[in-house]
């Protein structure tokens, strides 16, 4: 009777072993393939403006920030056009703006608009509606 129990643990071990997860495995995070590139509608630089203190600050617009949980982030355009995630800590709104207090220097682009579908390294570029837009005025 021993025996008997033996092997069927024996037989259901090895089929496990042998079945793996039956298709549910999961599947890795996709990769940006290297030349996907995406058309954002604004790609804008971070603005330092005279603080009410000594020194200058830091804006953002607030919608180009993201949360995931406690964090703050936003999707930085580097000088190869590809984006990359930045945790940024910010202060107060200022006119649609947030303050900066680190995590950027100013010049920066980052994406405008938060859009969770762009990934850390993606290339993006401006829309060509709006640039053509911004360029007749």
């Amino acid at each position: 009777m021993v025996l008997k129990k033996q092997n069927i643990v024996l037989a259901a071990f090895t089929l496990l072993l042998f079945a793996g997860c039956g298709g549910h495995e999961a599947t890795p995070p996709r990769q940006p393939a290297a030349a996907e590139t995406v058309a954002v509608q604004n790609i804008l630089p971070v603005k330092a403006v005279q603080g009410s203190g000594n020194g200058s600050q830091l804006l953002v617009p607030a919608t180009a920030v993201f949360h995931e949980g406690a964090l703050q982030g936003v999707l930085v355009v580097g000088d190869d056009g590809r984006i990359a995630v930045r945790w940024i800590s910010t202060g107060r709104a200022v006119n649609g703006n947030l303050v900066v207090l680190a995590g950027l220097d100013a010049g920066e682009l980052v994406v405008g608009s938060y859009d969770p579908a762009l990934r850390e390294g993606i290339t993006v570029t401006k829309s060509q509606s709006v640039t053509e837009e911004v360029q007749s005025k």
